[in-house]
């Protein structure tokens, strides 16, 4: 069930990334086609590192200062996967959240933006 869980969050992840990489593009080419696969490929593959790396520095930013915030000793068995899905659902509807915005938002087909 562990490796079940495991291959759920990190193909979560994976999506999330790819969702990020659409939603950036989307902004910065006011959601023109991309020119090939493998850019889109590669934004794929850069935004899954940073998600990744994002997990690690909110983990450590978490461990570190979550007494002194909280007032209390942070819970040791608080499960690895459950904190890595709270931080990537939040980075997966903010990322929507984006998108739908700067389509449908009120600033949409401004070029302020």
């Amino acid at each position: 069930m562990k490796l079940d869980s495991e291959v759920r969050i990190n193909t979560l992840t994976i999506g999330t990334a790819l969702v990020v990489a659409l939603v950036r593009h989307g902004l910065e080419t006011k959601w023109a086609s991309w020119e090939s696969v493998g850019l889109l490929l590669g934004s794929w593959l850069i935004h899954t590192f940073a998600l990744y790396f994002l997990f690690f520095g909110a983990g450590y930013a978490i461990s570190r200062w979550h007494k002194f915030f909280l007032g209390d000793e942070r819970d040791q068995f608080v499960h690895r996967l459950e904190f890595q899905y709270y931080i990537i659902t939040t980075v997966l509807v903010a990322a929507v959240a984006i998108g739908v915005l700067s389509v449908f938002g009120p600033f949409a087909g401004s070029d302020d933006y």
